[in-house]
């Protein structure tokens, strides 16, 4: 007869068993699914509509476990890079070099980000097997658009590139895993001007692809034959535009950019789809339009600046500023009827009985002052406009990010438009989105409205939010996470079938499980 004892002893001992397999599945549930449960996801193509009276929900706790996590992400990612060694004569002017104007405007900030790439003590990797991504120092922002073609950058740029595309690593790739830095609307796109050098890579047709089928680029999926036939009995034809040298190179690179471009598109045709376009929109129409990328896959960097100081975003600095808001504008005329919203704030001045005066006449507003004021009042300013111009987006966003004030954006389309890394930064949490037509039906007012609605409480969540934007954003920051956050947004970016590590992809086939 059993031992009664030794049978409650086996029962307690499998109840035990089971309550701690119980506690270990919950408690991975909560670290691995939970917790990453509320990390933002890319953003939906729609108009979004914003209430008036909340612009951020969750506590400080909430999102300050979501930054640790995140965080935590980002300081284990397992990718690795490799940058093409290019000769000293091939690689972009230095920026101390460059004397045109629009070059140092956008070079600027692609340069940061190879300057970054260059010195990461653990990501970046010299032998190209172990790599996930690499990295051409070929930047189409190097050339002045109004360059001609036989000018020394410009030419430099397509000798450059034209050793890249001839390489092994990517001939074998396809060009796939690339990233390629470009900022701007009308790099590696179908629609460009005339005569510049995106003309010149659209109708790129190199001697080596053009009088040889051995190029492994011609292998267009299985009718790689078919392609190279059609180009050289029919080329240039948009009907056959798959087969053009200009998508079999780049269309399965990684393209870095100011806006996202890929999400353009999508909204356009949704747009041509629907029998109703949101008002919102149609004054963008155009600009939404034009966006049509060869590559298959990319990400929005936003408009990256480094002209200005890093200041902490702390809530000692947004108290101690003496200005509520900030915004200096040109008296120029804008595109897409945005001229009306950016010269609202400065020429419909609140009269002295309004209640808003008083928030106006503590502002630092009004047209083009002294760089040097302007520097100082930009810097200890609590709330800073950001204003839909030419484009829905806007450099004074990010600047405003970089000197820790609150941007308060004045543009509906921008969160689709433009937003910045956004696997990993959520747009509205770093910022005040106001409605364009309340904006524009009294500009003061609704302003007024903003500020005196934000709590301590409120103002330090967007603030925690911007100091840890800073630290994503930026590669000049004491404790950047720019690098990992790059290459998650190069990783999310892509299919699971280009998944792999090293350059012999369709060789070994390593696919990369995480």
């Amino acid at each position: 007869m059993p031992n009664t004892n030794s049978i409650v002893s086996r029962q307690r001992k499998i109840l035990r068993i089971f309550f701690f397999a119980f506690a270990t599945v919950c408690f991975w549930y909560y670290n691995n699914v939970y917790e990453y449960e509320f990390v933002p996801s890319k953003l939906i193509l729609a108009n979004s509509t914003y209430n008036k009276n909340q612009v951020l929900r969750g506590d400080n706790n909430h999102h300050e476990l979501l930054q640790l996590s995140l965080e935590d992400k980002l300081l284990r990612i397992p990718h690795k890079y490799y940058i093409y060694n290019l000769t000293n004569d091939l690689l972009p002017t230095p920026l101390g070099d460059a004397s045109d104007r629009k070059k140092r405007y956008w070079l600027g900030g692609v340069l940061s980000i190879y300057n970054a790439l260059l010195s990461h003590p653990t990501l970046r990797t010299f032998d190209p097997e172990e790599a996930t991504f690499f990295i051409p120092p070929v930047f189409p922002n190097q050339v002045n658009p109004f360059d001609r073609i036989k000018s020394h950058e410009r030419q430099k740029f397509m000798k450059a590139l034209d050793v890249v595309l001839q390489s092994e690593i990517y001939q074998s790739t396809r060009g796939s895993r690339h990233i390629f830095l470009a900022m701007g609307g009308w790099f590696f796109n179908w629609n460009v001007p005339y005569g510049g050098v995106a003309f010149q890579l659209k109708y790129l047709d190199p001697e080596w692809m053009k009088n040889s089928l051995e190029s492994r680029l011609w292998d267009n999926g299985e009718d790689g034959t078919r392609c190279y036939e059609i180009h050289h009995t029919k080329p240039w034809i948009e009907e056959h535009r798959e087969c053009w040298p200009y998508t079999l190179i780049f269309k399965k690179a990684i393209l870095a950019m100011d806006r996202d471009t890929w999400a353009l598109r999508e909204l356009h045709t949704n747009n041509q789809e629907s029998t109703t376009v949101q008002d919102s929109n149609d004054e963008f129409l155009d600009i939404v339009g034009h966006h049509d990328p060869v590559p298959l896959y990319g990400f929005s960097l936003g408009t990256l600046t480094d002209q200005v100081p890093l200041v902490p975003a702390t809530y000692a600095k947004y108290e101690e500023s003496k200005y509520v808001y900030f915004y200096h504008g040109r008296k120029e005329l804008y595109a897409s009827n945005s001229t009306i919203y950016r010269h609202a704030p400065i020429e419909r001045v609140p009269s002295n009985d309004r209640e808003e005066a008083t928030t106006y006449r503590n502002s630092s507003i009004g047209y083009d002052i002294a760089p040097e004021d302007w520097l100082d009042h930009f810097t200890h300013s609590k709330l800073c406009l950001v204003i839909r111009g030419d484009t829905p987006h806007s450099r004074a966003l990010l600047r405003s990010i970089r000197v820790g004030c609150i941007p308060v954006v004045v543009s509906q389309m921008y969160p689709v438009y433009a937003p910045t890394l956004k696997s990993v930064l959520n747009f509205t949490e770093m910022t005040i989105m106001v409605d364009e037509q309340a904006f524009i039906t009294n500009p003061w007012g609704e302003l007024h409205r903003v500020y005196a609605q934000l709590t301590k409480e409120l103002v330090q969540q967007k603030l925690n939010a911007i100091s840890f934007a800073q630290r994503v954003i930026f590669p000049d920051h004491p404790k950047s996470l720019f690098v990992p956050a790059f290459l998650n947004e190069a990783w999310e970016s892509i299919p699971e079938t280009e998944l792999a590590v090293g350059y012999n992809y369709y060789d070994s086939k390593k696919i990369i499980t995480v």
